[in-house]
C-alpha cells in the first residue's frame, strides 16, 4: 500500500527525466498530485489539476510518474535490487502515450542487477588450526558471499559458503542465475531454485548450488517479510521457538588448550560440546577419553573428525567413543565412501553423522535411506538453501533419521537460518553453535551471535519476519576486500 513515487517528465525523445521543467507561467511548479498515494495511483487514475493559474504550461508538459514499488508480490525496481521485474509505469496527464515508456523500461532491463559482497577474510582475526584435516598449521582461508535481494520494498540477505574466490561465486550469480530470475515470481521459490538448477548441465553441486543457496535464502527472507512471519512458522512450525544447541568446537590442539575449552564451555553453560580429533589414531583416542574425564558423565559429547581418517583407522576411533559415551562420530571417511560408511555403521560402535558435504538430496539419499547415518546434517548455505535443505530434513525424517544443522564457520546468516529450519522441523535434534571469533556474526548483524544469546543449552529463534535480522552493509563491505 506504499512505494516510491518519482516525478518527471519526458522530454523530446520519450526518455524520463526527474523533475518538472521550468515551464510555468509564475515560475514555480508545485506538486501536481499533493498528498497522492499509490492507491489513488491506481483507483480511480489520477489527473493534475488544469483549471488553475498554471493551466496553459501544464497542458504543455508530459507529465509523468515512475513506480518504483507496489504492494503484492511482483519483484520490482529500485537502488540496491537484487530480484526485479520490468517497472508498472503509469503515465498521467494530457494526451500521453504509454507507449513512449519502451525506452524507459529497456533502460532499467539494462542498468539493474544484483547487489553483492564479496568477502574474502582470513589473517590475524580469522581461523586457526593445528588439525591435519586442514592441511597442518596456519590460517584458514575462508570467504563469505553475501546477497542483498529486494520486493515490495522488504530486504532479503543470504549468505552463500563460499570458502575460496568468493567473486566467483558473485560472478555466477550474476551472469547464470539472474537471467533466470528477472521478471519473475518471488513467491514461486520451488520453480526459482529449479530454474537457477538448470543454468548448469550435469550433477548439481559445488559453487553452483551454493550461489543458489544464497538466492533460495534470500527469497525466503523476502517471503517471510511479505507475510509477516519468522520463517520458522512459515515453514510449518512444531510449536518451537527455541531449540537446543552445542558448543563447537573442542580444536584439535594441544592437550592444555583443548582442555581450557571445555571449561570454558562449561563455564558458559553449555552442557553439549563436540570436539575435533584428527590423526594419529592413538593420539584421538588419548584426546576421547581425556575431554571425558574432563566433562563428566553429565555432558553430552561428539566428535568430529572431518574426514581424518581410513575406513580401518575410523573403526578404532569409534570403538574409543562408543566407550566414552560419544553421541555421534560425524564424518569419519571421505564423504564419497559411502561403503565406508556402512562398514562403520554394521560395526554399531557408535551413532555416525554426516551431511555437511553434501549439496542435494540425491547425494544424500542412500545414507539415509539405508539409516547408516542416525544424524543427518546439511549446512544450508551450501546445500541449496532452505528449500532444499528442508527437503533433506523432510527425507530423514521419513527413516528416523535425526536432522542437526551444520553452521560451522559460517556467518550469523547461517547460523539464524539453520535455526529457523531447526524451530520447524519434526525430527531436528540440536544446533551448532560455533564459539570461535567471527566477525562476519559479530559485526554486520543487529542480533548477537549465538554463543553469545545462548542460554542453558539453548538458543531462542528471532521472532520478526523473515530470518528477523538486519545486515548492516556498512559493516560487511568494510570486511570486503
Amino acid at each position: 500500500t506504499s512505494g516510491v513515487v518519482t516525478w518527471g517528465h519526458r522530454d523530446g525523445t520519450g526518455a524520463f527525466v526527474a523533475g518538472l521543467p521550468a515551464l510555468d507561467v509564475d515560475g514555480s511548479y508545485s506538486d501536481p498530485f499533493p498528498g497522492a498515494t499509490l492507491e489513488k495511483l491506481y483507483d480511480p487514475p489520477v489527473e493534475f489539476d488544469t483549471t488553475g493559474p498554471n493551466n496553459a504550461a501544464q497542458r504543455s508538459v508530459s507529465l509523468a510518474v515512475r513506480i518504483e514499488q507496489l504492494s503484492g508480490t511482483t519483484i520490482v525496481v529500485g537502488k540496491d535490487i537484487v530480484l526485479v521485474k520490468p517497472p508498472v509505469v503509469l503515465v498521467h496527464g494530457i494526451n500521453q502515450d504509454p507507449s513512449g515508456w519502451a525506452g524507459f523500461e529497456s533502460e532499467f532491463r539494462n542498468n539493474r542487477g544484483f547487489k553483492t559482497f564479496a568477502v574474502d577474510h582470513s589473517g590475524p582475526d580469522g581461523y586457526t588450526s593445528d588439525g591435519p584435516e586442514w592441511g597442518g598449521n596456519g590460517d584458514i582461508h575462508y570467504s563469505y558471499q553475501f546477497v542483498r535481494g529486494n520486493m515490495v520494498g522488504s530486504v532479503g540477505v543470504a549468505e552463500a559458503l563460499a570458502r575460496f574466490a568468493p567473486a566467483a561465486y558473485a560472478d555466477l550469480i550474476h551472469t547464470a542465475l539472474r537471467p533466470r530470475l528477472l521478471g519473475r515470481e518471488a513467491t514461486a521459490i520451488g520453480d526459482l531454485w529449479q530454474g537457477m538448477r538448470r543454468a548448469l548441465s550435469g550433477r548439481a553441486g559445488g559453487v553452483l548450488v551454493e550461489a543458489i543457496a544464497a538466492v533460495d535464502i534470500a527469497l525466503w527472507d523476502i517471503l517471510g517479510k511479505i507475510a509477516g512471519l519468522p520463517l520458522y512458522r512459515l515453514l510449518g512450525g512444531r510449536g518451537a521457538t527455541a531449540v537446543p544447541v552445542y558448543a563447537a568446537s573442542v580444536n584439535w590442539a594441544d592437550d592444555a588448550e583443548a582442555l581450557a575449552t571445555v571449561d570454558d564451555f562449561r563455564a558458559r553453560g553449555f552442557g553439549r560440546i563436540k570436539i575435533k580429533i584428527g590423526a594419529p589414531v592413538r593420539r584421538a583416542i588419548a584426546r576421547i577419553e581425556a575431554v571425558r574425564a574432563r566433562a563428566g558423565d553429565d555432558t553430552w559429547l561428539a566428535a568430529d573428525a572431518n574426514w581424518a581418517y581410513t575406513p580401518d583407522e575410523a573403526a578404532k576411533v569409534a570403538d574409543a567413543l562408543a566407550a566414552n559415551g560419544y553421541a555421534w562420530f560425524e564424518e569419519p571417511v571421505r564423504p564419497e565412501d559411502e561403503d565406508g560408511y556402512r562398514a562403520l555403521a554394521r560395526r554399531g560402535a557408535v551413532p555416525l553423522a554426516a551431511g555437511e558435504s553434501n549439496y542435494t538430496l540425491d547425494q544424500t539419499r542412500a545414507l539415509v535411506a539405508d539409516r547408516t547415518l542416525s544424524t543427518l546434517q546439511p549446512n544450508v548455505t551450501r546445500a541449496g538453501g532452505i528449500s532444499e535443505t528442508r527437503r533433506m530434513a523432510e527425507f530423514a525424517a521419513l527413516h528416523d533419521v535425526a536432522y542437526a544443522p551444520h553452521v560451522g564457520m559460517s556467518g550469523i546468516v547461517c547460523e539464524v537460518a539453520s535455526l529457523h529450519l531447526a524451530a520447524a522441523l519434526p525430527n531436528a535434534s540440536v544446533v551448532e553453535c560455533a564459539a570461535a571469533p567471527n566477525r562476519f556474526k559479530t559485526d554486520i548483524a543487529d542480533i548477537a551471535p549465538g554463543y553469545l544469546r545462548a542460554r542453558d543449552g539453548m538458543l531462542d529463534c528471532p521472532s520478526g519476519p523473515g530470518l528477523g535480522i538486519d545486515i548492516d552493509w556498512d559493516g560487511v563491505a568494510a570486511l570486503s576486500r
